[in-house]
């Protein structure tokens, strides 16, 4: 593990105790992000039926370019984790270094919502959406940068209890407003000024609860080579959730309207795949930022565990139930749904090993996700595939990621 010049010198040294267990940790965040993840997936149910296909073929690709805008907001989260945890037994310093963690993410979240508003037109029209959409959604992405440096400040500290329930008050009130949005008026514009508001709302959570582990002083300087590890940082997710993304962007690009909705609704299905399993990373990224390397494997024999169970849940779900979730325009999508699920299930163990390696202080799993992207964006627009073709050489560039990623990180490991 890399440390910066201002990092404590016990900082490698696993401490005698730990305020939770991992198993009674699990049984707390496990289950708040199953419940957010939740939410976001019903709130997009919901989208799919209040939505014509096309409509949500578009709400979906602008769900999907957000999910990228949202970098910022796991970096700053695992940055944050890792530098809040190795300086646990100085608090002096340690609320000194939780009072920078929020001034960058005021700096990057105004930074980010501007940036993605001058890009607007852009995103309109590549994506075949309104402009008004396309800039509420550039609004609703700097607050995420704060929301997540809250989250990876108690990740640091192993205030389990209080992220859980962070957790779920950002995701609640993202979700509800993008409900709200629908009820007053059903479009895809709508839904996003909602989900903007219920952004900046969670952030202003986030705010409140982070400020009381931050020093009263003024901030200081950042530590030698905190902005360079963020920038790693921010492009391995990136390049992992563009992995996990380009394909829906890919699709309403390639694809016919009705198509496109369809390849959006099966997308629900790897993202909850992906997204299920994403509480082990933060559990076990405080543990190896402290010297518990080992944790690792148990944590990927877990993750293995769950996405196998969740390919047997999609290989076993006959078309009614595929209907009864999306609607009937959705039942065609039951022959492929496994293969989204393995997609997903794939990209959650790249997910992991790319947190547990910013912990240590530096990855390749962002460079191998990167060659898999643009493999991918080549042959998608070479061979215009429908939407069997395209789900399928998703899931291998995801396969051969995670191939790549899993050999570097056990040999790191020994």
């Amino acid at each position: 593990m890399t440390l910066t010049r201002e990092d404590p010198p016990h900082a490698a040294t696993a401490p005698a105790g730990r305020p939770y267990a991992l198993a009674r940790a699990g049984a707390l965040v496990g289950p708040a992000m199953a419940v957010a993840n939740l939410l976001q997936y019903a709130f997009q149910l919901t989208a799919s039926r209040r939505l014509a296909p096309e409509d949500f073929g578009a709400f979906g690709a602008l769900l999907g370019l957000g999910v990228l805008g949202a970098v910022p907001m796991l970096a700053l989260q695992t940055v944050a984790a890792r530098h809040v945890s190795l300086r646990r037994d100085d608090d002096d310093a340690r609320r000194r270094e939780v009072s920078r963690l929020l001034r960058t993410s005021f700096c990057l979240g105004a930074a980010i919502s501007g940036i993605a508003l001058l890009a607007a037109p852009l995103v309109a029209l590549f994506l075949h959406v309104s402009v008004l959409a396309a800039a509420f959604l550039a609004v609703s992405l700097g607050p995420l940068a704060v929301a997540g440096t809250a989250q990876g400040v108690l990740q640091g500290r192993e205030r389990f209890g209080s992220l859980a329930a962070l957790f779920l008050a950002v995701s609640g009130l993202r979700v509800a407003g993008g409900v709200l949005g629908l009820a007053v008026s059903t479009g895809v514009t709508s839904a996003l000024v909602g989900t903007a508001i219920g952004a900046l709302l969670a952030a202003a959570v986030g705010v409140v609860v982070a400020r009381r582990e931050a020093a009263a002083s003024p901030y200081g300087l950042e530590p030698t080579g905190f902005q360079k590890e963020l920038r790693h940082a921010a492009s391995g997710v990136l390049a992992v959730l563009a992995l996990g993304g380009v394909d829906l962007l890919l699709a309403r690009h390639v694809l016919p309207g009705t198509e496109s909705g369809r390849y959006a609704a099966g997308g629900l299905v790897a993202r909850g795949c992906f997204w299920g399993p994403q509480f082990v990373a933060v559990l076990v990224v405080p543990r190896i930022t402290t010297g518990q390397p080992r944790v690792l494997k148990r944590a990927l024999l877990f993750v293995t565990g769950l996405g196998l169970v969740e390919v047997g849940v999609a290989l076993a779900a006959p078309p009614s139930v595929v209907a009864l979730a999306f609607g009937d325009s959705y039942r065609s999508l039951s022959h492929v749904l496994a293969l989204y699920a393995v997609a997903g299930a794939l990209l959650a163990l790249v997910q992991l090993l790319l947190q547990t390696g910013i912990a240590r202080g530096g990855s390749r799993v962002g460079r191998y996700a990167w060659c898999a992207v643009a493999a991918e964006v080549v042959v998608v627009l070479v061979l215009r595939p429908g939407l069997l073709g395209l789900v399928t050489i998703a899931c291998l560039a995801i396969a051969a990621t995670t191939a790549a990623s899993l050999r570097s990180a056990l040999r790191a490991s020994e």
